[in-house]
């Protein structure tokens, strides 16, 4: 660039800069110090950066994991054992059932719960529980063939009583009517064996 092709704005600017340089002559130029050229390109060299192992927090593991095809295939693997079993493991329909031991359970001696007296909370306590069959409530308790569980409001007991009409157990009816449910499937419990 020519320095006399300036805009007269920078030739003051021009002016100073001319003054301040020291000219030297190419043989007096002063000499480079030396390693100078050495530290600046250590200085600015590019530089690569220093590798240190990734720590994976273990929700994100657990997340690709989920991601990953591994979990379809334990998931489906999962549901089809899910389906199997109970269907290689279904009770042989021409054996009988057994319950609780050696005896042999038959429709007949199904459990009836019979009810002496009345109380309404206890009744609808029983009978909302939703652990026994609506089947196995009776009206009258005297007329029950088989073993039977029976309610008596009026003494407040609840009695286990065998095929042959012998009371085998009895407990006392719980103050609370929504501890009831689990009294009676006590009582039912001990007739499996008599």
């Amino acid at each position: 660039m020519d320095p006399n092709l300036l805009p007269e704005r920078l030739l003051p600017a021009r002016d100073l800069l001319t003054r301040s340089l020291v000219l030297h002559p190419q043989d007096l130029a002063p000499a480079m110090p030396s390693g100078l050229a050495a530290d600046l390109a250590a200085r600015f060299a590019p530089r690569m950066a220093e590798s240190a192992p990734v720590r994976i927090p273990l929700t994100e593991r657990f997340r690709n994991w989920l991601s990953s095809p591994s979990f379809g295939l334990a998931a489906a693997a999962a549901v089809v054992i899910g389906v199997a079993i109970p269907m290689l493991s279904a009770p042989d329909p021409s054996t009988p059932e057994i319950f609780r031991g050696e005896t042999m359970a038959s429709v007949s001696d199904t459990v009836r719960i019979a009810f002496i007296g009345e109380n309404a909370d206890v009744t609808a306590a029983i009978k909302s529980s939703g652990n026994f069959e609506a089947f196995a409530f009776a009206a009258d308790a005297a007329s029950l063939p088989g073993p039977k569980v029976v309610i008596d409001f009026r003494t407040g007991t609840v009695n286990s009583v065998n095929s042959s009409g012998q009371t085998i157990h009895s407990s006392r009816l719980p103050i609370e009517a929504k501890q009831t449910p689990d009294v009676v499937a006590d009582a039912i419990s001990r007739l499996s064996g008599k």
